[in-house]
């Protein structure tokens, strides 16, 4: 299914979530669609996604970019 049938099926209350964020940094999925979650990131110096929760101070590893 092309994403122009996907958009046309979705009623305008699910493509106003589609703007929105779900969570920190993540979207939120629309299991009717067939649309996942998408996590986004970023940071000053490229790409950084922390694998547990922040401590606001900047000390928490961050998982491997490849």
């Amino acid at each position: 299914m092309k994403h122009e049938d996907i958009i046309r099926k979705l009623s305008l209350a699910e493509k106003c979530a589609l703007l929105q964020g779900g969570t920190t940094f993540g979207s939120w999925p629309n299991e009717r669609a067939g649309i996942p979650a998408i996590e986004f990131s970023d940071g000053p110096s490229g790409v950084r996604h922390q694998a547990g929760a922040a401590d606001h101070l900047g000390l928490n590893g961050s998982e491997p970019a490849t």
